[in-house]
């Protein structure tokens, strides 16, 4: 898209050299048209990319009255001076209202960038932490057990489910562990450990769900 400020003589230099790019990718002959490279690999000449990429970034700024580029592209200085100035190339608003112009788009509507709810704000979970009182490096084992021990003796007509998630160089995996089950999955190596602590506590929900627990 920045390209779209420079000259159409400078622009004109990148065109052999992306379908040299292309022909060397496809395996082309060289006698082979420009155009059908574009069809054999998928891929847009330049100048339709350089389109493309200008309309994206115009109706993002468009969604957003907010945006610090708003006012500067959809209502742009100077188009008096640019129209009589033939050689001075003209900002980025004015390019892309010849654009739209052109593919007889004025008139397109866009809905209003809206913030989204985060997920966690609309649903009230109640959580009994009864370890956050107590910093980790400076709590002794001792303490974490006797919470554990008089938490277990309060809910003791509950059914204990224990997750786990862990991640090493080369292995990702969840567990899950009931009384009467164990649930052990191994995930995609991309996932973090934080990723494999969420869904071993997804697939205690999920089955605490299915089973009726």
């Amino acid at each position: 898209m920045v390209y779209g400020s420079a000259s159409k003589s400078v622009l004109q230099i990148l065109d052999p050299v992306h379908d040299l790019g292309l022909r060397l990718a496809s395996g082309a002959f060289r006698t082979s048209p420009v155009h059908s490279l574009y069809v054999i690999c998928g891929v847009p000449c330049l100048q339709f990319r350089r389109q493309t990429l200008s309309l994206k970034y115009y109706f993002r700024i468009k969604s957003d009255c907010e945006h610090p580029m708003y006012d500067r592209v959809l209502h742009p200085l100077f188009g008096t001076f640019y129209s009589n100035k033939k050689s001075y190339i003209p900002p980025f608003g004015h390019r892309i209202r010849l654009l739209i112009q052109d593919l007889n788009m004025a008139n397109v509507d866009i809905l209003a960038k809206e913030e989204e709810t985060p997920l966690w704000t609309e649903r009230n979970i109640a959580v009994i932490d009864d370890f956050r009182k107590h910093i980790k490096l400076l709590t002794p084992n001792s303490v974490y057990l006797q919470l554990f021990y008089s938490h277990r003796q309060q809910f003791s007509t509950y059914e204990a489910v224990f997750t786990d998630g862990s991640k090493t160089v080369n292995h990702v995996g969840s567990a899950v562990v009931f009384n009467h089950l164990t649930i052990a999955e191994k995930l995609h190596n991309y996932c973090s450990f934080f990723t494999a602590e969420m869904y071993a506590i997804l697939k205690a929900l999920h089955t605490i769900e299915l089973q009726d627990i």
